[in-house]
């Protein structure tokens, strides 16, 4: 029976050992995987080179064993490179389809032996090992309320930014004031953020405890968000008809109005919720009334909300938006020039306003309440005036960005 058994057992232990092998040699290929698309990913992190991202996780895949060929061949349209058994994709990522990631997958032949015995085992056997690496951005510092962009990340933070100025009283509650250049205060007053206050220059006039000066310059943190930018493309300066109230009371909606070459408002004019895009300039004039819940406004052109008009605007949230309203946002527009929200004690806007090449002007009274949501991104901000901005913005679905450069992170997903 030893005889008999003997052969039995020796080609179980040799199948053992050689299963054991292919298990190893897969946790060894799954390894150089995991660091090939690592180090690919913190590449493109730091020089958003997509050749020469995917070429350093090549790289680091062949110094743990995998083999590549005698040439590589490289698409830019499709951002794959290929090398031997090495192929790095950079794609988009799976936790944030915002992000970008490193795809990298290998294989490695193994000979096999004692397993030939069975049908349909060739003299070799290929394993392959795959691995996505996730770029990810987590902001720094508290969420702004108020942002001015100046020419963006230009390394220039000479001047003033965002500028308070006259018997001013400024309210941040629970996020910061945030300048790519400086911040100044000139006459009396008080400009307070509970979260503090940043500028990429200096501060000047304002003897806060937490302010940060010389703090980096931020990007845009919308100039990506497809809701906001396909608005955006939308706009066709000139285009539809103009839209005047002059007396009484009209109201616009989506289907009928949500196209015109300008507003001006003169009477009391009613928003119906959803999307509106104005190819021109919008006037709110003396004693005018403006309301709406759920909308967004849209505009290429200047926009002046003028002291002694009533103005109540509320953006859609992420429950309720329709008619094409982007959730949290209420002003977006592309406008280079002036825009002037000139408020009274009745001014009330929630959501984000949004003009990022435009100079933004406060003045009289705005107010989002502590409780409410009011954030606003502009090139320049300049306040006279008092102004209250709070953001409690979690059911408008607005980003979270934060008052200093970001940091990048990278993580293995797959």
């Amino acid at each position: 029976m030893t005889g008999i058994m003997a052969p039995v057992m020796l080609m179980s232990a040799a199948m053992g050992i050689e299963v054991a092998w292919w298990s190893t040699s897969q946790v060894e290929l799954q390894r150089a995987a995991d660091i090939a698309a690592w180090a690919g990913a913190a590449n493109y992190a730091q020089n958003s080179n997509a050749q020469k991202a995917t070429g350093t996780a090549a790289n680091l895949a062949r110094l743990n064993g995998v083999a590549g060929g005698t040439t590589r061949s490289w698409s830019n349209a499709a951002k794959t490179l290929v090398d031997g058994q090495i192929r790095v994709d950079l794609v988009t990522g799976l936790r944030d389809a915002h992000a970008d990631a490193v795809k990298v997958t290998v294989r490695r032949a193994l000979t096999t032996t004692f397993s030939r015995i069975f049908p349909g085992v060739g003299a070799s056997m290929t394993i392959t090992a795959e691995t996505v690496a996730e770029i990810g951005v987590v902001p720094a510092g508290p969420q702004p309320c108020m942002t001015a962009l100046g020419e963006g990340v230009d390394g220039i933070t000479t001047g003033d930014d965002a500028t308070f100025s006259g018997n001013v009283d400024v309210t941040l509650t629970g996020c910061s004031i945030r300048s790519n250049s400086g911040i100044r205060k000139n006459g009396n007053g008080t400009v307070e953020a509970d979260a503090g206050i940043y500028a990429g220059g200096t501060i000047s006039g304002i003897n806060a405890d937490n302010r940060h000066e010389h703090a980096g310059q931020i990007p845009d943190p919308y100039e990506d968000y497809a809701p906001v930018q396909d608005a955006i493309a939308l706009l066709s300066p000139g285009s539809g008809s103009s839209r005047t109230v002059q007396s009484g009371t009209a109201s616009f909606n989506p289907t009928d109005n949500g196209v015109s070459s300008s507003w001006t408002v003169k009477g009391k004019l009613n928003l119906a919720p959803g999307r509106y895009i104005v190819n021109g300039s919008i006037s709110i004039g003396a004693g005018a009334e403006i309301t709406g819940t759920g909308v967004t406004i849209v505009t290429t052109g200047a926009v002046n909300i003028d002291g002694h008009a009533t103005v109540t605007l509320t953006a859609a949230t992420t429950a309720n938006a329709s008619g094409g309203a982007i959730p949290g946002v209420v002003f977006a527009g592309t406008s280079e020039g002036a825009v002037k929200i000139t408020g009274n004690s009745t001014t009330a806007i929630t959501g984000l306003v949004y003009f990022p090449q435009g100079d933004l002007s406060f003045s009289g009274t705005s107010d989002a309440g502590t409780m409410g949501c009011l954030q606003v991104i502009a090139s320049t901000i300049k306040v006279a005036g008092t102004a209250n901005l709070a953001s409690n913005c979690d059911q408008y679905g607005l980003l979270d960005y934060g008052s200093l450069p970001a940091t990048k992170t990278v993580a293995l997903v797959r």
